[in-house]
Parts: C-alpha cells; sequence; structure tokens
C-alpha cells in the first residue's frame, strides 16, 4: 500500500489485503459497539451509533464472506456500502479524526482494486489481487520477515533437546515456545507499526500503537501455537532434533508461514467476535454429523471446486464453534493417509479427512483450523473459502 503524488493509496500488490483486514479491525474497535449504540437509541433518542454500527458491520460481512457483497460483478453495492460508512460516521461523529479518516482511506483503495480486478481473476487463484495470490504474497512477506528468527529458534531447540535429562518434555516445550514466540512477534508487530507510520500524511496526529494492539495478543497466540506444532512434527520426542536443512523441515516452514499468513487473510481469528455477536447458535439442533451426507453423484474429484451454497439453517451447530463441534463430528478419516496431500497446507504426513458435506478433503490440523473461525460458509466446502484458494 501507499500513496501517489495526490496522497490518495494505490495498493500496488497484494499485501494490500494485510491493510484491509488491520484497517477493518480497527474500525470496528474505535466505532460504537452494537450495546452502545443500543443504549444511545434507548436513553437520549439517538440513532447514528445504531446506523453506523450497522454500516460497519454489513461491511464486515461483506468482506469476511465475499459471497455476500465483495463481488466485483456488483461494485455498486459495495462502493456504496464504503461511501455510506463515511456519511453514517460524520453523523454520529460530527467531525472525524484523523485516525477515522486513515483507516477509511486505506480500505477504500483495498475495495476500489478488488472491484477494479474483475470477477473472474477473483476465482483464479494466481492471480496477483484473487485472494490466493494475495495471501501468497503476505507469505512471502512473512518469511522474509521472521526466516532469519526461525533459523535461531531452531538452532536453540536443537541445543536444548541434545542437553535433556530426565525432565518432562511437555513443560520444557511449553517454556521454550513462550519464550520464543514473544520476539518473533515484535517482528511482525515493528514492521507494521513502521509500515503504518509511513503511510500516514505529514503532521497526523494519529497512535500507530493502536492499530499493533488489535493484532497483538491474537498474533503471539498464533505464533506459540504454530511453533508447537512445528516442533511436534519434526521432532516429537525428548532428545531429537530438527534437521534445518531437511526438505521436510523447509516444508514445515512453509506451513508455518502460511499459518501466521492466515492471521492478516479473510478468515482472520481477529473477526472471531464480529461472528460471536451475530451468531446465534440453535442448541436443539443435531451435532452427530449425520446430516451432513452428500451423494456422490454430485461429487467427481477431489481437485474441482465446487461453488455451491448450503442452506446456513441446516448448518446451525458449525455456526457454533469448535466448543460444539469437532473435525471428527463433520468428517470422516481416509484410509491409507497419511501419503495424500492436502490442498491448504500441502502437507502429506497428517492424518487426513473428508468433510461430509462437501466431500473435500483436508489434513486434520487445518480442518481444526478452519472450525475456530466463526464463518457461516467454512462447511458449504472449504475450497469455496478464498483464504483457501492457493495456488
Amino acid at each position: 500500500m501507499s500513496r501517489d503524488e495526490n496522497g490518495t493509496f494505490q495498493c500496488v500488490d497484494g499485501g494490500c489485503l494485510l491493510w484491509a483486514v488491520l484497517a477493518l479491525a480497527r474500525l470496528d474497535a474505535k466505532l460504537p459497539s452494537q450495546d452502545e449504540a443500543l443504549r444511545l437509541k434507548h436513553d437520549h433518542n439517538d440513532g447514528f451509533a445504531l446506523r453506523l454500527r450497522s454500516t460497519i458491520d454489513d461491511i464486515m460481512l461483506g468482506f469476511l464472506d465475499v459471497t455476500v457483497l465483495w463481488d466485483a460483478e456488483d461494485s455498486k453495492s459495495a462502493n456504496r456500502s464504503v461511501s455510506e460508512l463515511l456519511r453514517t460516521a460524520t453523523n454520529y461523529f460530527q467531525q472525524l479524526d484523523s485516525e477515522f479518516l486513515h483507516l477509511h482511506a486505506i480500505f477504500k483503495a483495498f475495495n476500489s482494486k478488488i472491484m477494479a480486478s474483475g470477477a473472474e481473476s477473483q476465482l483464479r487463484p494466481a492471480e496477483p489481487f484473487a485472494a490466493g495470490g494475495m495471501v501468497s504474497t503476505i507469505a512471502t512477506q512473512m518469511l522474509q520477515l521472521i526466516a532469519p528468527s526461525m533459523v535461531s529458534f531452531i538452532d536453540a531447540f536443537n541445543q536444548m533437546s541434545e542437553t535433556l535429562t530426565q525432565d518432562p518434555f511437555e513443560p520444557l516445550l511449553y517454556r521454550f515456545v513462550l519464550t520464543r514466540a514473544d520476539p518473533i512477534s515484535r517482528i511482525i508487530e515493528e514492521f507494521i507499526d513502521t509500515s503504518y507510520l509511513h503511510m500516514m500524511p505529514e503532521h497526523a496526529e494519529i497512535d500507530s500503537k493502536l492499530l499493533v494492539q488489535v493484532f497483538q495478543s491474537t498474533l503471539v497466540s498464533k505464533i506459540r501455537t504454530g511453533l508447537t506444532m512445528l516442533i511436534r512434527r519434526r521432532a516429537p520426542y525428548r532428545g531429537t532434533t530438527i534437521d534445518i536443512d531437511g526438505p521436510m523441515t523447509k516444508r514445515d516452514l512453509e506451513i508455518f508461514y502460511r499459518y501466521i499468513t492466515k492471521m492478516f487473510g479473510y478468515a482472520s481469528p481477529l473477526f472471531e467476535g464480529f461472528w460471536a455477536r451475530i451468531v446465534e447458535p440453535d442448541s436443539n439442533h443435531a451435532t452427530d454429523g449425520s446430516d451432513y451426507g452428500m451423494d456422490d453423484s454430485d461429487y467427481n474429484s477431489d481437485d474441482e471446486v465446487y461453488w455451491q451454497e448450503y442452506e446456513p439453517n441446516n448448518l446451525v451447530d458449525v455456526l457454533a464453534g469448535p466448543d460444539l463441534v469437532s473435525v471428527h463430528q463433520v468428517s470422516h478419516t481416509i484410509p491409507g493417509s497419511p501419503g495424500k496431500e492436502c490442498v491448504v497446507c500441502r502437507d502429506f504426513l497428517t492424518q487426513m479427512h473428508r468433510i461430509d458435506i462437501c466431500q473435500h478433503m483436508y489434513c486434520e490440523v487445518c480442518l481444526d483450523a478452519q472450525l475456530h473461525v466463526h464463518h457461516e460458509s467454512r462447511y458449504k466446502c472449504a475450497m469455496c473459502r478464498a483464504d483457501f484458494l492457493l495456488e
């Protein structure tokens, strides 16, 4: 994301998705909550906050589910929503501050680029501004940022592992990851903070740390999980070390970078709170997975992408998230795996699962991660989710 000679933001590469995600997450935190808006309406008959909250929620729904609003075939509705956000915010705040205008300009530039790229390009993962292309760009940025730290991480782990005595492995692993995750997270935080400062207009009174605070705790938690997964896959036993030059280590590192990249994609965990607000699961709905079946005649091959919609009211238990639904309730393991390749992370060493409702295959790690995203389309077909369309 850069500014032209007129000070207008331009999306120069797929990394603009990262800035759109952060801008939207910060706007969501900055604007009045649903409860606050309802209180103002009730106590003061002030409906401006409620209109503003409704507008930002509509935009978030459109952004998080590209089948709802962010479709280049219907650019007018997306552009109208972005303009409506500016209008309703002006009505509520009366005088907009520099931060809001800055965040709105970032998201507007992203929207303009997506609309200009056209509907067909959004369905081709390799396109630079299709979801898969943008994810790849961000993954490359993450690799460039933290690859040296990952080398140091593996070296330090190997030194620790070689000197282990009879101490239990799990507590040592926990403490080791705990101390190593924060420095890696800070590298990404500092990169975003510095880049954000460079994007600001001169003399802008904007606290860049407010943007960092939006993702800080979630990022370090995700890095801890990713590092733990990496160690357990490459060195699951006490005394074993990781071959940093081995092909499987390199493959797992690529998986790790993409895992971190999901933080800044359409299915970002930063928006889990949004789904929790709008989803009202039916506690009486069955969760045994028995009604997720799909006739074999509707399915041709594991590699084909199906853009089929499923009724959300058939998936209310899935919408409730991982507290109510496990991997094994919505899928079944595939005989003969490991050995088959996951279409998301390309890993072929993990147990593979086939989702009952759409018959697509994913490794257990990726499928479990998808369960943690409160999104109505995650069991329509995971291949339909833009964040999973990797080249």
